[in-house]
């Protein structure tokens, strides 16, 4: 790292391109979106996904958003996603979120991944790659080959009870989540594996898509997901929504409200009372009607055992929180290397010395006050008797083609913070599947392999 890039980063360690988007975000907000629980336009610059990539996939699952055409759709160029990348870079802004998406994006050339990986960091993003995971069980090695050549550091894993098709008998039509933890502790332990043979990072995310029929047992995958917290930092569940190949009525059946309810559960089972404050400290992103978070840790103490923790007191009050976003908002050490996030750091201390030294750990006080002394808890920590995994918990409330019709659902389209490229326009991912725009997308893919051929 060289002596200019140090000074960049211990005099501004928010990249003023990144102020800049927010700041243009932020004033795109509806004035009812602009409160202290929006982290949109104020940390947050939204999120991007591909398409193309592979439209394909070898599950048969009761909810998809692929077509009845995907897997008759050769995949896209690397060139048009290499021009989605950059359209998406525009909007996202540098080391903005990337999902590496569309059908099963594991089934393509590994090479081909690895140069699409390589040209999502070029541009300065971060990309996750999504995957049903069955590929990566069938040869570890493809996930390994994606960090050590492609550069890989996040991954999220789809597992639960609507997908059909999976490796293992035992797992292939599983009707309960607690069949499918197995599943999820092969895939812990792999993951474990090769962050030891490489000595890479490997920061992994897992979703679920809810139903009724699997809504009831959010509590026990909470419990379940919190003790394999040092692999799975992030957990996203979405409530299954009526597009593409989704069964017939089996969308829109699971409220925003049951969903969290049942979070609480999972999170809180002994404490009535802090699952009534979640609302309180739950975090929004763009339209709260559509994506919604708490940012926590889970504790597990050898005398106290396994807690979750929320980072918030009230995030519509913690003052903190403000003064943060305010003078680092946008703030992202994922793309730095150690020495470039120590540099980062000694920059926010020295801007904000107060905030950093004073203020934070006061802020960490008042969370631990209701639990043990914060004193207490920090021997215990130095002494190694606690362990702290840091622990998001996201709901994702996409839309059917019938609720996009309605006035809430035209409302919540033109508020959406989660894009694809569609050609040279950006278009909400609800929009994109619900409206035959992803159709006419494999449509077009088609049509050139014809005449290529």
């Amino acid at each position: 790292m060289n002596v200019k890039k140090i000074l960049r980063l211990l005099t501004h360690p928010v990249e003023q391109e990144t102020r800049k988007v927010l700041k243009e975000k932020w004033e795109e907000l509806p004035h009812e979106l602009q409160t202290p629980q929006q982290i949109y336009g104020r940390n947050e610059e939204g999120c991007g996904a591909t398409i193309g990539v592979m439209p394909r996939c070898n599950f048969s699952c009761q909810g998809c958003y692929l077509g009845s055409s995907a897997n008759k759709t050769p995949f896209a160029s690397i060139d048009s996603i290499k021009e989605q990348l950059k359209t998406l870079r525009g909007y996202l802004g540098q080391w903005g979120n990337l999902q590496l998406t569309d059908g099963e994006v594991t089934l393509r050339p590994l090479e081909d991944l690895i140069e699409i990986l390589k040209e999502a960091k070029r541009v300065e993003l971060i990309p996750m790659l999504m995957t049903h995971g069955d590929e990566i069980r069938k040869n570890p090695d493809l996930l390994k080959r994606l960090m050590v050549d492609g550069g890989l550091e996040e991954v999220s894993f789809h597992v639960d009870i609507t997908q059909r098709g999976r490796l293992g008998e035992s797992f292939r039509n599983a009707q309960t989540e607690s069949e499918l933890n197995p599943l999820r502790s092969e895939i812990a332990e792999l993951v474990r594996k090769i962050r030891r043979e490489t000595g890479l990072p490997l920061r992994v995310a897992s979703t679920l898509t809810i139903t009724p029929d699997n809504v009831g047992e959010i509590p026990d995958l909470m419990a379940w997901f919190m003790e394999h917290a040092d692999v799975f930092r992030l957990i996203s569940f979405l409530p299954m929504a009526q597009v593409g190949r989704t069964q017939d009525g089996l969308g829109g059946k699971v409220s925003q409200e049951k969903l969290w309810r049942e979070i609480g559960l999972g999170l809180y089972p002994h404490s009535a009372k802090k699952r009534e404050d979640l609302s309180k400290k739950r975090w929004w992103m763009g339209d709260s009607r559509c994506n919604q978070f708490l940012m926590g840790f889970v504790r597990e103490d050898a005398q106290e055992g396994r807690s979750y923790q929320t980072l918030s007191m009230n995030a519509s009050r913690d003052s903190f929180y403000s003064r943060f976003f305010h003078r680092f908002g946008g703030i992202t050490f994922r793309a730095d290397t150690k020495m470039e996030a120590i540099c980062r750091f000694i920059g926010m201390v020295s801007r904000e010395p107060v905030l950093m030294m004073i203020e934070g750990p006061r802020l960490a006080f008042k969370i631990f006050r209701n639990e043990e002394p914060f004193l207490k808890v920090i021997l215990k920590k130095l002494r190694g008797q606690i362990k702290m995994e840091r622990f998001t918990v996201v709901s994702h409330h996409f839309m059917g083609e019938d609720e996009m019709k309605s006035d809430e659902g035209r409302e919540r389209l033109d508020r959406c913070i989660f894009k694809v490229a569609d050609g040279d326009e950006l278009v909400s991912m609800c929009q994109f599947n619900g409206e035959g725009r992803r159709e006419r997308f494999y449509r077009t893919l088609r049509e050139q392999k014809d005449e290529v051929s």
